[in-house]
This record gives C-alpha cells, sequence and structure tokens, in this order.
C-alpha cells in the first residue's frame, strides 16, 4: 500500500482513491485467510466511498463488517451510521446478516458497549478483558465509539 500525500481533484476521486485502496486491503486479507474484516465508520465522506465500493465486483460474501462508532440511535433513524451503511452498502451488496456486527445505538449505551466488546473479542478470538474501556460513551454527543476513554472504567 503507497502512504504517501495525495492531491484529489475532488471529493468523489478521493472517495474512489480510498474504496480502491480499501479494496486492496481486503484483497490481501483474502489472500491470506478464508474471510476478512471491515470496520465502518459513519458521516458524508464515508457514504461516498460505501456507493463506490458497492458498484465493485468483489468476493463480498468474504467480508464481515464492523462499526467503530455509532450514535446513540435506532437503525431507522436518520442519523444511524449503521442505517447509512445499510442503505448505501449492505442491502445493495446483499451482505448477509452474519457478516454485519453492529453497534445497536438503540440499546442503553453501557451495556450496549459490553455486548459489542464481547462480540469483537469472540469474533476476533481475543483475550483481552479492557476492550471494553475503549467503548465510551461521548460527553459532546451521544455516540458509542471503539476510543481509549480515561473517563470511563473498565
Amino acid at each position: 500500500m503507497d502512504y504517501r500525500f495525495r492531491v484529489l481533484a475532488d471529493k468523489d476521486a478521493a472517495a474512489r482513491a480510498a474504496g480502491d485502496d480499501l479494496l486492496s486491503c481486503l484483497r490481501s486479507a483474502l489472500e491470506l485467510r478464508d474471510v476478512a474484516s471491515c470496520a465502518l465508520s459513519g458521516g458524508s465522506t464515508p457514504t461516498l466511498i460505501f456507493r463506490h465500493l458497492a458498484a465493485q465486483d468483489f468476493a463480498w460474501d468474504r467480508v464481515h463488517f464492523f462499526w467503530v462508532d455509532e450514535r446513540c440511535v435506532g437503525p431507522d433513524d436518520a442519523d444511524s451510521n449503521y442505517g447509512a451503511a445499510k442503505a448505501v452498502l449492505l442491502d445493495p451488496l446483499g451482505v448477509g446478516t452474519k457478516q454485519v456486527h453492529r453497534i445497536e445505538g438503540e440499546r442503553e449505551p453501557v451495556d450496549e458497549a459490553d455486548r459489542y466488546a464481547s462480540e469483537v473479542r469472540e469474533f476476533f478470538g481475543l483475550q483481552v478483558e479492557c476492550l471494553r474501556s475503549m467503548f465510551c460513551i461521548s460527553e459532546w454527543e451521544p455516540t458509542l465509539t471503539p476510543q481509549a476513554c480515561s473517563r470511563r472504567s473498565p
């Protein structure tokens, strides 16, 4: 992978380039194992990338999708990162539910942080007990994010 700084013509060109880089990473992962994993984010920029990816012929049945953040809303809410990815990427590709590992933003946040940390640990075979502490509830926006959060105890 080439990590040089690139200047592209516009946001669509940047989305295509990011999507192509992601596909390259997924291809490399699938050369080494049966399945690959991909962590998705929300917002307008990822949505552009999702549109590009949805148009690509790829072994999507071998990719598991996770989320790096989610708002504390249900999956049908306009602010749901999962909802946006489902509409623009997952549904058009026909991705199966067993490949989707979403943060359930409609649940009570602390309980959901525990549940999601457990799901991630189980999927990746991690023995790390401190994973839950990586999921915190933002004080500025009701969002679950898997980031270091010193204000919350494990």
